[in-house]
């Protein structure tokens, strides 16, 4: 029985093994037994992946780092290398440089504070302008502002709202502990009747509520002496003036203002709605603080009411912040409808509208819709809160499960008394940040082994996921620790495996397209940290990694950037690439400049044997010696690096047959035609045997010159015995690009 089957797709990635009897599935025919530094192409074709360009070795090679972004724009974008108590910055595929040498800042996050003990990131952000807004997943450190004022000028602060968030009141009924303050403004010393207080409560907010209203509320017509205390709607208000009130009463939440007319009767002074706020300072002990009353006009805040100073008006009603290192700090952040919200194990707090600093939990005594928001979730399993991502609702992922978070009611805003939380599906996630692609939400499940699409179901009214991974689920067994997504020139999620290894996920959830791929790093690259962030001339999405190796001996970590693959010009001969310019060598650099046969700079590669790319002719390997190699022909463009490998192997042929299939018969492929698209050299064979040249140099082609990349059908013959497993390998290992856009074998099956 003769067979001519076609392999016209390999979109679908590498599948398991536990696919390989799975015949009926049409990704079966669009998949790849193994497929290595290609990329699946949403259009079918397997493209060469590019090579990754070294940029400099982090700041303390002997330590482990993190790659995060920073993207103000499509043109002005950052990658921030996270280290032991420091931060480095790169941009224009380079590392940021003042004076000469790496701009750097000091940080407050030591070695320890950056990985969680699952190998994942410990630090959450969020971004707004130029602010990106910190949280660290041990809880162990206040929220940061890292703030851009100039491309080298960036400075850490401490993300300090003075209005909150708090706990909840102390009720009287339950706990008589009391307390009481020394004076009403500036630096006081805070009392409690019994022990409240302990040292980790520096830098905490406590709010003091008066309990002993003694004073008289404003009335009209009445005498009032200057300093005479008043109240009105639950303010206090101090006359400045001795008069007789008029018939306007005193609303105004801060300044001063007259009951009378114009500026006749009374004038009052607005002194507090209540309560009062202070900040901890010193520690003395359980029950003696030093606190620094908040001043803070805008939301009503200038002293401490009368009526909490002194031992006679010690108040029970009192409520201590909800952050600090007694407690907790959040952990994640997240914008959703115009708030910033922060999350803790199992807290969440957001911020009044429009206004990232404000915590208000109450306008002057009265909760409305335009205050901060403070909830918790109480459910089943809940385990602790690791990420949220805004959609159509804030979905928050937790190590017990999914929820929602969102108007209970559509026609008014989202505030502290409309807000609904439902509980979704019970995957569990991980602490990865998560992403958004098109309009599905993709995350690592707890055991790093899944990554899943949350998909929002009108029908449902709910968010439903889907396991991306259940077709290949081998090639993610040792656990995602970082992801990051590339939109530009491809759609491909990349992941880092807790091995070391690169895997990238090419997702096109209209067309249908799913497909895992494998990226080996060249010498051994070990990845550590991956992030994405737009090319400053807008054409594509970068690539960043930092890549662990042994270099000479020595331990080594450096910061590198992916290459776009090789791209041919159009049909009316515009555009694309010199193939001079093909770079297809990991930790690799360019030389250029005059015809030159010593290149040197090569002092990150010492001892490494380095693949070389001359003028777009490939040249013998060497070894760099004294950061050095020596051409055996000059050249002007040349690309050095390591050698990046890439495969391709197909899954087992079915050709049919007059009585079903075609799998399980005894077959010998005798010619294979492969339809190249930009490509030069190669080898192709069967899986497991001998590989053969598909694509040789050109007698024609000078000494020296490239070889014409070719975008034709190849006719390889096949030597080989029958068997039945007939999976063909097509591998690259020349630093030039290759891309497969069809395999059509020709085979001959028997009965067994």
């Amino acid at each position: 029985m003769r067979a001519s089957p076609i392999l016209t797709s390999f979109n679908a990635g590498e599948l398991s093994q536990n696919i390989s009897g799975r015949t009926d599935l049409a990704k079966y025919f669009a998949g790849c037994h193994r497929i290595e530094g290609f990329l699946p192409l949403v259009q079918g074709p397997a493209v060469r992946r590019g090579g990754t360009r070294y940029v400099s070795p982090v700041k303390t090679q002997a330590n482990r780092g993190w790659l995060l972004k920073f993207e103000f724009s499509a043109t002005q974008a950052f990658v921030l290398e996270f280290g032991n108590l420091y931060v480095r910055f790169y941009t224009l595929v380079g590392v940021l440089l003042s004076g000469g040498v790496p701009y750097e800042i000091v940080s407050p996050y030591a070695l320890a504070d950056l990985t969680n003990a699952d190998g994942t990131c410990a630090l959450n952000v969020e971004q707004s302008g130029d602010v990106l807004y910190i949280a660290n997943r041990y809880r162990t450190y206040a929220p940061r502002k890292l703030t851009r004022i100039s491309d080298t000028n960036w400075v850490f602060s401490i993300y300090q709202p003075v209005q909150g968030p708090f706990l909840e009141q102390n009720d009287p009924s339950t706990s008589t502990t009391t307390v009481y303050a020394s004076a009403s403004t500036g630096s006081v010393t805070l009392t409690a009747s019994a022990a409240l207080f302990a040292a980790t409560d520096v830098g905490r907010l406590i709010r003091l509520e008066l309990e002993n209203n003694n004073l008289s509320t404003w009335e009209v017509h009445v005498a009032y002496n200057g300093n005479d205390l008043a109240r009105f709607d639950g303010k206090t208000y101090k006359a400045l003036n001795a008069a007789t009130s008029g018939t306007n009463a005193p609303t105004q939440e801060h300044g001063t203002a007259y009951d009378g007319k114009s500026t006749t009767g009374v004038q009052w002074d607005y002194q507090d709605s209540g309560y009062g706020i202070a900040r901890i300072t010193a520690f003395t002990d359980s029950t003696h603080v030093t606190a620094t009353v908040i001043v803070d006009s805008k939301n009503g805040l200038k002293q401490l009411p009368a009526n909490v100073v002194g031992a006679p008006n010690a108040t029970a009603r009192w409520s201590l912040g909800a952050w600090s290192a007694t407690t907790e700090y959040p952990a994640c952040v997240k914008f959703f409808r115009n708030r910033l919200f922060w999350f803790g194990k199992l807290r969440f707090w957001g911020t009044v509208p429009n206004d990232y600093e404000n915590m208000t939990g109450d306008l002057f005594g009265e909760v409305t819709a335009d205050c901060a928001i403070w909830l918790q979730l109480t459910a089943q399993d809940v385990n602790a809160i690791l990420w949220a991502q805004a959609m159509q609702k804030m979905v928050i992922g937790t190590g017990g499960g999914e929820f929602t978070f969102a108007e209970a009611s559509n026609t008014e805003p989202l505030g502290p008394a409309n807000y609904k939380i439902d509980p979704q599906a019970k995957k569990r996630v991980r602490a990865v940040q998560p992403l958004v692609v098109g309009s599905s939400l993709l995350y690592v499940q707890r055991a790093g082994r899944k990554l899943l699409a949350l998909d929002y179901r009108l029908e449902l009214d709910a968010f439903v996921p889907t396991d991306l991974a259940v077709l290949s689920d081998r090639i993610t067994r040792t656990g995602i620790i970082d992801i990051a997504y590339q939109g530009e020139p491809y759609s491909i999620v990349w992941c880092v495996l807790s091995n070391g290894k690169l895997v990238g996920f090419t997702y096109d959830k209209d067309q249908e397209v799913t497909g895992w791929h494998r990226h080996p790093i060249g010498g051994n690259g070990f990845v550590e940290s991956v992030c994405v962030i737009p090319a400053t001339d807008g054409s594509r999405d970068e690539v960043w990694l930092i890549v662990r190796r042994t270099i000479n001996g020595a331990t080594t970590r450096y910061v590198e950037v992916m290459q776009r693959p090789w791209e041919s010009a159009d049909e009316d001969g515009t555009g694309g690439d010199d193939p001079a310019d093909a770079f297809y060598v990991d930790c690799g650099l360019t030389y250029s400049g005059g015809p030159a046969t010593l290149i040197s700079g090569l002092s990150h590669l010492e001892g490494q044997t380095v693949q070389v790319l001359a003028d777009g002719a490939v040249q013998p390997s060497q070894q760099v010696q004294s950061g050095q190699i020596t051409l055996v022909r000059a050249a002007s463009t040349v690309q050095i690096g390591l050698q990046a490998s890439a495969r391709l192997v197909t899954m087992r042929l079915e050709g049919g047959g007059g009585d079903g299939t075609s799998q399980g018969k005894i077959g010998r492929i005798h010619k294979l035609v492969v339809r190249f698209l930009d490509t030069a050299l190669g080898k192709c064979g069967l899986f497991g045997g001998k590989l053969d040249d598909v694509a040789t140099r050109s007698p024609s082609t000078p000494m020296g010159d490239p070889e014409p990349f070719i975008t034709h059908d190849v006719v390889v013959d096949f030597p080989g015995d029958y068997e039945t497993d007939n999976r063909i390998e097509i591998r690259q290992d020349a630093p030039v690009p290759m891309t497969v856009a069809a395999i059509m074998p020709r085979m001959k099956k028997y009965d067994p």
